[in-house]
């Protein structure tokens, strides 16, 4: 409760403006995917599916899945044509991996970093 009257506060300063997005296409996720890892080659249907899937076009949260998929659970990978790939045996292996919220994606993140690092966000 304290936090929304916060935000409310927030938006009435005249410095502030309130911008709401609409969710991205599939095909706008996969530009901006491939775009943000260097991938010209693109982002593999399978992995593209899931990341759309979960993250329902937010763009935070796709960003956010597929660098936990090419980091922590190591899940995905960059091949020799420059495109993000599955790098598990099937799509139930990489749905398994990838978190449905983005507070579970920012916690692995988080604990993937060294401890002293961890205890400094502590």
């Amino acid at each position: 409760v304290e936090l929304a009257a916060d935000a409310d506060a927030l938006l009435q300063s005249p410095f502030v403006y309130e911008l709401t997005l609409a969710p991205l296409s599939r095909a706008s996720t996969a530009h901006m995917l491939s775009r943000l890892v260097g991938a010209g080659g693109g982002v593999d249907d399978d992995v593209l599916d899931v990341i759309y899937e979960r993250s329902s076009g937010v763009a935070l949260f796709s960003v956010e899945l597929l660098l936990h998929a090419l980091g922590p659970a190591k899940i995905a990978h960059i091949d020799a044509a420059d495109r993000v790939v599955n790098a598990a045996a099937n799509d139930v292996a990489l749905r398994r991996a990838l978190p449905s919220k983005l507070s579970a994606v920012v916690l692995a993140r988080a604990e993937a970093l060294p401890l002293r690092t961890q205890l400094t966000l502590h």
